[in-house]
Protein backbone atom coordinates (compact mmCIF):
# COMPACT_ATOMS: atom_id res chain seq x y z
CA UNK A 1 0.00 0.00 0.00
CA UNK A 2 2.51 1.75 0.93
CA UNK A 3 4.55 1.89 -2.34
CA UNK A 4 0.96 2.22 -4.29
CA UNK A 5 0.52 5.61 -2.41
CA UNK A 6 3.86 7.13 -2.99
CA UNK A 7 3.53 6.06 -6.91
CA UNK A 8 0.08 7.79 -6.67
CA UNK A 9 1.26 11.42 -5.40
CA UNK A 10 3.80 10.97 -7.21
CA UNK A 11 2.06 11.01 -10.80
CA UNK A 12 -0.40 13.72 -9.09
CA UNK A 13 2.70 15.84 -8.59
CA UNK A 14 3.71 15.29 -12.74
CA UNK A 15 0.53 16.35 -13.33
CA UNK A 16 0.01 19.24 -11.32
CA UNK A 17 3.63 20.88 -12.14
CA UNK A 18 5.45 19.73 -15.23
CA UNK A 19 8.50 21.75 -13.08
CA UNK A 20 8.75 18.49 -11.22
CA UNK A 21 9.22 16.19 -14.34
CA UNK A 22 13.40 15.92 -13.12
CA UNK A 23 12.66 14.87 -10.23
CA UNK A 24 10.28 11.76 -11.37
CA UNK A 25 12.88 11.02 -13.81
CA UNK A 26 15.35 10.83 -10.64
CA UNK A 27 13.12 9.02 -8.92
CA UNK A 28 12.20 6.01 -12.19
CA UNK A 29 16.29 6.25 -12.15
CA UNK A 30 17.07 5.42 -8.78
CA UNK A 31 15.71 1.97 -9.07
CA UNK A 32 17.35 1.03 -12.33
CA UNK A 33 20.34 2.75 -10.20
CA UNK A 34 19.71 0.04 -7.12
CA UNK A 35 19.19 -2.72 -9.70
CA UNK A 36 22.03 -2.29 -11.09
CA UNK A 37 24.55 -1.60 -7.80
CA UNK A 38 22.91 -4.35 -6.34
CA UNK A 39 24.87 -6.54 -9.89
CA UNK A 40 27.40 -5.12 -9.52
CA UNK A 41 27.95 -6.07 -6.37
CA UNK A 42 26.81 -9.33 -7.40
CA UNK A 43 29.59 -9.51 -9.93
CA UNK A 44 32.24 -8.13 -7.68
CA UNK A 45 31.63 -10.78 -5.32
CA UNK A 46 31.64 -13.53 -7.92
CA UNK A 47 35.60 -12.25 -8.71
CA UNK A 48 36.75 -12.90 -5.28
CA UNK A 49 39.48 -14.53 -3.93
CA UNK A 50 37.40 -17.30 -1.91
CA UNK A 51 34.05 -17.25 -5.16
CA UNK A 52 37.23 -18.12 -7.76
CA UNK A 53 38.85 -20.73 -5.73
CA UNK A 54 35.76 -22.53 -4.88
CA UNK A 55 34.78 -21.66 -8.73
CA UNK A 56 37.77 -23.88 -9.49
CA UNK A 57 37.28 -26.72 -7.18
CA UNK A 58 33.57 -26.87 -8.60
CA UNK A 59 34.71 -26.90 -12.37
CA UNK A 60 37.83 -28.84 -12.40
CA UNK A 61 36.15 -32.17 -10.12
CA UNK A 62 32.80 -32.92 -12.07
CA UNK A 63 32.62 -36.00 -14.28
CA UNK A 64 30.29 -34.09 -16.25
CA UNK A 65 32.46 -31.40 -17.58
CA UNK A 66 34.79 -34.21 -18.31
CA UNK A 67 32.49 -36.13 -20.10
CA UNK A 68 30.45 -33.98 -22.32
CA UNK A 69 32.37 -30.80 -22.74
CA UNK A 70 36.23 -31.33 -22.35
CA UNK A 71 38.89 -32.97 -20.27
CA UNK A 72 41.09 -29.64 -21.34
CA UNK A 73 41.61 -28.20 -18.22
CA UNK A 74 43.01 -24.87 -19.82
CA UNK A 75 40.04 -24.40 -22.76
CA UNK A 76 37.52 -24.86 -19.50
CA UNK A 77 39.33 -22.13 -18.16
CA UNK A 78 39.53 -20.00 -20.97
CA UNK A 79 35.29 -20.51 -21.55
CA UNK A 80 34.81 -19.49 -17.91
CA UNK A 81 37.35 -16.05 -18.44
CA UNK A 82 35.54 -15.49 -21.53
CA UNK A 83 32.12 -15.61 -20.33
CA UNK A 84 33.01 -13.64 -17.41
CA UNK A 85 34.57 -11.03 -19.35
CA UNK A 86 31.16 -10.45 -21.23
CA UNK A 87 29.63 -10.32 -18.11
CA UNK A 88 31.52 -7.98 -17.07
CA UNK A 89 31.30 -5.47 -20.69
CA UNK A 90 27.58 -5.75 -20.27
CA UNK A 91 27.40 -4.41 -16.94
CA UNK A 92 29.68 -1.74 -18.23
CA UNK A 93 27.08 -0.83 -20.81
CA UNK A 94 24.24 -0.34 -18.53
CA UNK A 95 26.43 1.87 -16.31
CA UNK A 96 27.36 4.00 -19.64
CA UNK A 97 24.19 4.38 -20.61
CA UNK A 98 23.25 5.95 -17.11
CA UNK A 99 26.52 8.13 -17.65
CA UNK A 100 24.94 9.51 -20.68
CA UNK A 101 21.61 10.40 -18.64
CA UNK A 102 24.10 12.54 -16.21
CA UNK A 103 25.47 16.16 -16.22
CA UNK A 104 28.60 15.44 -15.09
CA UNK A 105 31.47 15.40 -18.10
CA UNK A 106 33.56 12.51 -16.24
CA UNK A 107 30.41 9.99 -16.02
CA UNK A 108 29.27 10.46 -19.79
CA UNK A 109 33.17 9.82 -20.69
CA UNK A 110 32.58 6.44 -19.33
CA UNK A 111 32.14 4.56 -22.11
CA UNK A 112 35.57 6.09 -24.09
CA UNK A 113 37.12 5.18 -19.92
CA UNK A 114 36.42 1.75 -20.08
CA UNK A 115 37.23 0.79 -23.63
CA UNK A 116 41.09 2.61 -22.84
CA UNK A 117 40.60 0.30 -20.15
CA UNK A 118 39.87 -3.23 -22.03
CA UNK A 119 42.86 -2.13 -24.43
CA UNK A 120 45.83 -1.39 -22.40
CA UNK A 121 44.79 -4.46 -19.44
CA UNK A 122 42.40 -6.82 -21.38
CA UNK A 123 43.61 -6.87 -25.09
CA UNK A 124 46.70 -9.34 -24.32
CA UNK A 125 44.83 -12.29 -22.58
CA UNK A 126 42.48 -12.13 -25.85
CA UNK A 127 45.18 -12.56 -27.99
CA UNK A 128 46.61 -14.77 -25.93
CA UNK A 129 42.80 -16.71 -26.21
CA UNK A 130 42.88 -16.07 -29.80
CA UNK A 131 45.96 -18.49 -29.68
CA UNK A 132 44.24 -21.33 -29.06
CA UNK A 133 41.16 -23.09 -30.15
CA UNK A 134 39.22 -21.12 -28.04
CA UNK A 135 39.18 -18.93 -30.70
CA UNK A 136 37.12 -21.74 -32.57
CA UNK A 137 33.98 -20.59 -30.41
CA UNK A 138 34.45 -16.60 -31.04
CA UNK A 139 31.65 -15.34 -33.56
CA UNK A 140 34.46 -13.77 -36.35
CA UNK A 141 33.58 -10.27 -35.97
CA UNK A 142 35.14 -10.47 -32.06
CA UNK A 143 38.42 -9.50 -31.61
CA UNK A 144 40.32 -6.90 -29.57
CA UNK A 145 39.03 -3.78 -31.81
CA UNK A 146 35.44 -5.08 -31.26
CA UNK A 147 35.81 -5.96 -27.62
CA UNK A 148 34.33 -2.57 -26.19
CA UNK A 149 30.67 -1.35 -24.64
CA UNK A 150 29.47 0.10 -28.18
CA UNK A 151 28.87 -3.49 -28.94
CA UNK A 152 26.92 -4.86 -26.14
CA UNK A 153 25.09 -1.06 -25.80
CA UNK A 154 23.76 -2.23 -29.82
CA UNK A 155 22.48 -5.88 -28.71
CA UNK A 156 24.76 -7.43 -31.19
CA UNK A 157 25.88 -11.28 -30.97
CA UNK A 158 27.44 -12.31 -27.98
CA UNK A 159 30.60 -13.08 -27.32
CA UNK A 160 30.70 -17.58 -27.06
CA UNK A 161 29.38 -19.21 -29.58
CA UNK A 162 28.25 -22.90 -29.07
CA UNK A 163 29.98 -25.68 -30.69
CA UNK A 164 28.44 -27.36 -33.92
CA UNK A 165 27.56 -30.15 -32.17
CA UNK A 166 26.85 -29.08 -29.33
CA UNK A 167 23.37 -28.92 -27.45
CA UNK A 168 23.62 -25.07 -27.57
CA UNK A 169 23.64 -24.82 -31.27
CA UNK A 170 21.26 -27.22 -31.94
CA UNK A 171 18.66 -25.41 -29.12
CA UNK A 172 18.14 -28.39 -27.25
CA UNK A 173 19.80 -27.56 -23.85
CA UNK A 174 16.86 -26.70 -21.95
CA UNK A 175 14.69 -29.60 -23.74
CA UNK A 176 17.67 -32.17 -22.61
CA UNK A 177 17.66 -31.04 -19.65
CA UNK A 178 13.93 -31.12 -18.65
CA UNK A 179 14.50 -35.02 -20.12
CA UNK A 180 17.27 -35.60 -17.63
CA UNK A 181 15.11 -34.86 -14.85
CA UNK A 182 12.46 -36.44 -16.12
CA UNK A 183 14.39 -39.73 -16.08
CA UNK A 184 15.82 -38.89 -12.77
CA UNK A 185 12.48 -38.57 -10.96
CA UNK A 186 11.51 -41.74 -12.54
CA UNK A 187 14.23 -43.74 -11.68
CA UNK A 188 14.23 -42.47 -8.01
CA UNK A 189 10.72 -44.74 -7.85
CA UNK A 190 10.93 -47.22 -10.60
CA UNK A 191 8.50 -49.88 -8.89
CA UNK A 192 5.92 -46.47 -8.65
CA UNK A 193 6.18 -45.76 -12.95
CA UNK A 194 2.81 -45.85 -14.21
CA UNK A 195 2.24 -46.41 -18.00
CA UNK A 196 1.44 -42.68 -18.20
CA UNK A 197 4.39 -41.38 -16.84
CA UNK A 198 6.45 -43.71 -19.13
CA UNK A 199 5.17 -42.18 -22.34
CA UNK A 200 4.99 -38.91 -21.48
CA UNK A 201 9.23 -39.45 -20.97
CA UNK A 202 9.47 -41.22 -24.11
CA UNK A 203 7.55 -38.74 -26.17
CA UNK A 204 9.77 -36.22 -24.92
CA UNK A 205 12.07 -37.05 -26.35
CA UNK A 206 14.05 -36.88 -30.08
CA UNK A 207 13.19 -38.76 -33.23
CA UNK A 208 17.01 -39.79 -33.10
CA UNK A 209 17.16 -40.90 -29.89
CA UNK A 210 13.83 -42.86 -29.35
CA UNK A 211 15.08 -44.69 -32.70
CA UNK A 212 18.47 -45.81 -31.45
CA UNK A 213 16.33 -46.91 -28.19
CA UNK A 214 14.02 -48.78 -29.91
CA UNK A 215 16.79 -50.84 -31.70
CA UNK A 216 18.79 -51.04 -28.14
CA UNK A 217 15.75 -52.64 -26.66
CA UNK A 218 14.91 -54.88 -29.43
CA UNK A 219 17.57 -57.79 -28.47
CA UNK A 220 15.63 -59.09 -25.31
CA UNK A 221 16.94 -62.46 -25.16
CA UNK A 222 20.47 -61.65 -24.49
CA UNK A 223 22.31 -61.77 -21.15
CA UNK A 224 21.56 -58.35 -19.59
CA UNK A 225 22.54 -57.06 -15.86
CA UNK A 226 20.80 -57.69 -12.96
CA UNK A 227 17.90 -54.89 -12.12
CA UNK A 228 20.09 -53.92 -8.98
CA UNK A 229 23.02 -53.50 -11.23
CA UNK A 230 21.30 -51.14 -13.72
CA UNK A 231 19.86 -49.27 -10.35
CA UNK A 232 23.73 -48.88 -9.44
CA UNK A 233 24.90 -47.88 -12.98
CA UNK A 234 21.96 -45.24 -13.30
CA UNK A 235 22.18 -44.18 -10.27
CA UNK A 236 26.41 -43.55 -10.68
CA UNK A 237 25.09 -41.90 -14.24
CA UNK A 238 22.91 -39.82 -12.74
CA UNK A 239 24.89 -38.41 -9.69
CA UNK A 240 27.05 -36.16 -12.29
CA UNK A 241 24.35 -35.60 -14.66
CA UNK A 242 21.95 -34.34 -13.00
CA UNK A 243 23.26 -31.30 -11.53
CA UNK A 244 24.04 -29.60 -14.93
CA UNK A 245 20.49 -30.38 -15.77
CA UNK A 246 19.28 -28.63 -13.02
CA UNK A 247 21.76 -26.17 -13.32
CA UNK A 248 20.19 -25.75 -16.80
CA UNK A 249 16.87 -24.92 -15.46
CA UNK A 250 18.43 -22.77 -12.67
CA UNK A 251 19.91 -20.66 -15.71
CA UNK A 252 17.37 -20.38 -17.83
CA UNK A 253 14.97 -19.41 -15.02
CA UNK A 254 17.36 -16.70 -13.36
CA UNK A 255 17.54 -15.16 -17.44
CA UNK A 256 14.05 -15.02 -17.46
CA UNK A 257 13.23 -13.36 -14.49
CA UNK A 258 16.32 -11.09 -13.99
CA UNK A 259 14.65 -8.10 -15.90
CA UNK A 260 12.47 -7.96 -12.90
CA UNK A 261 14.42 -8.49 -9.91
CA UNK A 262 16.64 -6.07 -7.94
CA UNK A 263 19.77 -8.48 -7.65
CA UNK A 264 20.98 -11.21 -10.50
CA UNK A 265 21.33 -14.57 -8.67
CA UNK A 266 22.33 -16.31 -11.41
CA UNK A 267 25.88 -17.12 -10.59
CA UNK A 268 25.77 -20.41 -13.04
CA UNK A 269 28.34 -20.48 -15.89
CA UNK A 270 27.92 -22.27 -19.06
CA UNK A 271 30.64 -24.60 -18.72
CA UNK A 272 27.99 -25.72 -15.48
CA UNK A 273 24.69 -26.20 -17.63
CA UNK A 274 24.57 -28.06 -20.76
CA UNK A 275 24.89 -25.24 -23.66
CA UNK A 276 28.72 -26.71 -24.35
CA UNK A 277 27.61 -30.52 -24.04
CA UNK A 278 28.52 -32.75 -27.10
CA UNK A 279 24.59 -33.61 -28.01
CA UNK A 280 26.16 -37.37 -29.53
CA UNK A 281 27.51 -37.92 -26.04
CA UNK A 282 24.39 -36.64 -24.24
CA UNK A 283 22.37 -39.00 -26.86
CA UNK A 284 24.34 -42.07 -25.64
CA UNK A 285 24.30 -41.39 -21.95
CA UNK A 286 20.70 -40.76 -22.29
CA UNK A 287 20.04 -43.49 -23.98
CA UNK A 288 21.96 -45.88 -21.70
CA UNK A 289 19.87 -44.23 -18.94
CA UNK A 290 16.80 -45.59 -20.34
CA UNK A 291 17.57 -48.74 -21.41
CA UNK A 292 18.29 -49.00 -17.54
CA UNK A 293 15.28 -47.50 -17.03
CA UNK A 294 13.08 -50.00 -19.20
CA UNK A 295 14.75 -52.78 -17.79
CA UNK A 296 14.11 -52.23 -14.03
CA UNK A 297 10.40 -51.11 -14.74
CA UNK A 298 10.08 -54.47 -16.50
CA UNK A 299 11.55 -56.04 -13.78
CA UNK A 300 9.20 -54.11 -11.19
CA UNK A 301 6.23 -55.24 -13.32
CA UNK A 302 7.06 -59.20 -13.26
CA UNK A 303 7.39 -58.84 -9.74
CA UNK A 304 3.77 -57.30 -9.36
CA UNK A 305 2.56 -59.97 -11.76
CA UNK A 306 3.88 -62.76 -9.81
CA UNK A 307 2.69 -61.30 -6.51
CA UNK A 308 -0.92 -61.25 -7.81
CA UNK A 309 -0.39 -64.90 -9.30
CA UNK A 310 0.52 -65.97 -5.40
CA UNK A 311 -2.33 -63.64 -4.06
CA UNK A 312 -4.78 -65.25 -6.28
CA UNK A 313 -3.33 -68.89 -5.52
CA UNK A 314 -3.71 -68.38 -2.02
CA UNK A 315 -7.11 -67.31 -1.82
CA UNK A 316 -7.87 -70.15 -3.86
CA UNK A 317 -6.20 -72.35 -1.86
CA UNK A 318 -8.16 -71.13 1.42
CA UNK A 319 -11.70 -71.54 -0.03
Amino acid sequence: MGAESWFRSLWKTQQKDDSNSEKVVIGVLAFEVASLMSKLVNLWQSWSDKQVARLREEIMKPVAIKKLVSDDEYFIVCLISVEMLENMAHMAASVATLGKKCSDPSLKDFENAFNEFITLHLDPMVKRMENQWVSELLPSSVHPPEINVARFASGRTPWLKPPSESLGAASLALHYGSVIIAIEKLAASPYLIGFGAREDLYNMLPEHVSAVLRAKLKPCGKAMASADEWTEAMTDILEWLAPLAHHMIRWQSERSLEQHRFVSQANVLLVQILYFANQEKTDSIITELLVGLNYVWRYAMELKAKALVECGSSRVIDR
